[in-house]
């Protein structure tokens, strides 16, 4: 309908919200966060050919699915907002549907942090998806070690290209439309 766009990478973003939304929804997973560094364009859209779609998408790789506990994606969230991220020194990523983040800057906490209705605490366990660059340094990007997920259950590659399911997505559905919603909030 309208071009999507991807101004900055540590904020949430209309093009951002559909890759991750592409992607959570063809692998069957309950949260995908999906690298914001990935995305190598300010705007896409309301055409896309397949050629700006490799322009925008040039790092193609294997999309893994991690079993987490609430308990364990609040303590990795905290660690992906912290204050190098808003400096664009760190990691940053892209969350799809059903996420509701208020993250207080000054604080260092979340004001809110949901997951499909429920509260981020607890040991209730979500498969959360994520590219092979970020699973090979999980503990660096995410402030825990992967082995603690291991008793969820083991990690395994959900997809062997992550490009080709967006593409694949996009080639199947005629219009598509994304808006940032306010799945991340950030407050001073």
């Amino acid at each position: 309908k309208h071009i999507l766009t991807h101004p900055k990478r540590n904020q949430e973003t209309s093009l951002g919200n559909l890759v991750a939304d592409i992607i959570r929804e063809s692998l069957g997973l309950d949260l995908m966060l999906f690298g914001s560094g990935s995305i190598r364009c300010t705007e896409l859209g309301p055409i896309v050919t397949y050629g700006k779609l490799a322009e925008c998408f040039p790092y193609v790789g294997k999309v893994y699915q991690i079993n987490v506990t609430a308990d364990q994606l609040r303590k990795m969230l905290l660690h992906v907002f912290r204050d190098e991220a808003w400096q664009g020194h760190t990691e940053f990523y892209q969350f799809s549907k059903g996420i509701r983040m208020i993250y207080s800057k000054s604080k260092r906490e979340f004001n809110l942090a949901k997951l499909r209705g429920n509260d981020l605490t607890g040991d209730k366990v979500y498969r959360i998806g994520i590219q092979e660059f970020h699973y090979m340094n999980f503990n660096e990007f995410f402030g825990l070690d992967i082995s603690e997920t291991y008793i969820n259950g083991k990690p395994r590659i959900v997809s062997t290209s992550d490009f080709d399911v967006i593409n694949e997505y996009l080639s199947s559905h005629n219009i598509i439309d994304k808006t940032v919603e306010g799945r991340l909030i950030v407050v001073e």
